[in-house]
């Protein structure tokens, strides 16, 4: 798909993020504080880049097809629905990080990192929808998954794990703000540039 200069204000978001999570990527290797071997880092690049690909291709474009394919002809908000939906089960994908512990994250910074995807989730599925194109999402999704991967190697530590170290009520009512602002922005993005898309939503009820 050709790209567009209005994509520049889709993908306002996604651009942001990436700018902040590339300078500390670009800043961990030219630390001195740099200790991973070159090989393991190429290692993780590829098997980042392969799972950024496989969640977005099953998440933002199968499953959101099939909620699509189910809403579009009983709700009128079939599109808002199709994202939550398909949201809430890529939170919930990540739930597997109380077992696998890839980061070294705690119990409480898992639930954390479950919201969060929720919320990125949502964001990611708006902004697909309205270019229609999977890369801009893979490449953001690999950049931040390589991010959190040297975070958690260097002397920094995930934004997960350090969000939780005073567990209390207002400790939680800042985390669900602070990782929930993606949804926040998914919204405002979908009520702006997606609700009243008319050609979106019958480009989309011909799925």
């Amino acid at each position: 798909m050709k790209f567009h200069l209005k994509y520049f204000i889709y993908l306002f978001p996604l651009l942001l993020l990436d700018f902040f999570c590339f300078k500390d990527i670009v800043n961990y290797f030219s630390s001195t504080k740099n200790d991973l071997k070159s090989y393991d880092i190429q290692i993780k690049i590829i098997v980042y880049f392969v799972n950024a690909i496989v969640e977005e291709v099953l998440f933002r474009g199968i499953i959101l097809s099939f909620f699509i394919k189910h809403f579009v002809g009983n709700q009128k908000n079939f599109i808002l629905y199709s994202s939550f939906a398909s949201s809430v089960l890529f939170g919930l994908f990540h739930a597997m990080n109380f077992f696998t512990n890839e980061f070294e994250m705690s119990s409480k910074a898992v639930i954390y990192q479950i919201y969060a995807s929720f919320a990125v989730g949502f964001l990611l599925c708006i902004i697909y929808l309205k270019t229609r194109n999977l890369l801009y999402i893979i490449l953001s999704h690999f950049i931040y998954n390589f991010y959190l991967y040297l975070s958690q190697s260097s002397y920094k530590h995930s934004e997960f794990q350090s969000s939780q170290s005073n567990f209390n009520l207002i400790s939680i009512f800042i985390a669900l703000l602070y990782f929930g602002l993606p949804l926040f922005v998914g919204l405002i993005y979908f009520y702006l540039f997606v609700n009243k898309d008319q050609e979106l939503r019958s480009l989309l009820g011909k799925i």
